[in-house]
């Protein structure tokens, strides 16, 4: 009876505990709820940091017709460039037109192509002493007509480079082609080419070529040198030179002319140093009669 009387006694002062837990645990959900809301006090508490945040609906894509793709970017802009000028018939004609009387750069040459074989029979015709020029009889009076006719144009290219300070082109054009003649005849009896020259100056290909550059302009004072025949002093160095050296190539010549009546070929360093001296004669002869009023350089090149 006694030990009954005690147990509503702790009943009450465990009930007070709990109460005052309860108490407890109320203000602290006080202070940890936002201003406004009411606690909830059955509801567990939970770590706003830790909540996993909402995820997006997917929208659906609508259904109908295929949507048009997207743009492609431009190509990044690249450097200006001017537009080009108008490609005419003009000046087509102007950069394929060749120069006038020969090369561009106003140069004298003289080429002639190597042969690989010589003539026996021609060889031994001009060592038989010169039988062979007798086939260039009516090629050397044709000559002579042509060499009278470079002597008046000569004359009268001077009087217009004195007066106009340029050589015609049909002028300058005949007297090359009056060189270029006589080349081709000295080169056919020294044996560089058993090719018969043609009768007439042609532009006909040949194994000899000689061109002349016309020039833009001529000295007016080489002109009036030229008239009064005071010019070819000026040449005189080239002239005791060239004989000499014309001397020489005729020795050569008679030697190569041998060679070939062995071995049926002219040979090569006998071949380019007539070659050479006849390059030189050509320049000395543009420089005189007017084609050039470049001073000759003293070379067989």
């Amino acid at each position: 009876m006694h030990g009954r009387g005690r147990r509503p006694e702790a009943r009450e002062e465990h009930d007070g505990e709990n109460a005052s837990g309860r108490d407890e645990g109320n203000m602290m959900n006080d202070e940890l709820t936002p201003p406004g809301q009411s606690p909830d006090a059955d509801a567990p508490l939970e770590d706003p940091v830790s909540e996993a945040p909402t995820e997006e609906p997917v929208s659906e894509a609508p259904s109908g017709p295929p949507s048009a793709p997207a743009p492609v970017a431009p190509p990044a802009p690249t450097a200006y460039r001017p537009p080009a000028a108008p490609l005419t018939a003009s000046t087509v004609a102007a950069a394929a037109a060749p120069v006038a009387g020969g090369p561009p750069a106003g140069e004298t040459r003289l080429t002639v192509d190597y042969p690989d074989q010589s003539s026996r029979l021609w060889a031994l015709l001009y060592l038989l002493f010169g039988i062979k020029s007798i086939v260039l009889i009516v090629h050397a009076l044709i000559f002579i007509v042509l060499a009278v006719g470079a002597f008046v144009v000569f004359v009268v290219a001077q009087a217009i480079v004195l007066i106009t300070g340029r050589m015609s082109e049909g002028l300058h054009r005949f007297q090359t082609s009056v060189l270029a003649q006589s080349n081709k005849l000295n080169a056919w009896v020294y044996g560089l080419t058993d090719v018969l020259p043609p009768f007439m100056p042609t532009d006909d290909p040949y194994p000899v070529e000689t061109s002349v550059g016309h020039p833009a302009e001529s000295s007016r004072l080489w002109a009036l040198l030229n008239i009064i025949w005071v010019k070819p002093l000026a040449l005189l160095p080239h002239l005791i030179v060239l004989y000499v050296l014309q001397i020489a190539s005729g020795v050569v010549v008679f030697i190569a002319q041998i060679m070939i009546l062995v071995t049926g070929t002219f040979p090569r360093g006998m071949f380019d140093f007539v070659v050479g001296v006849m390059r030189w004669q050509t320049r000395v002869a543009a420089f005189l009669v007017g084609l050039r009023d470049e001073y000759p350089p003293f070379s067989l090149q």
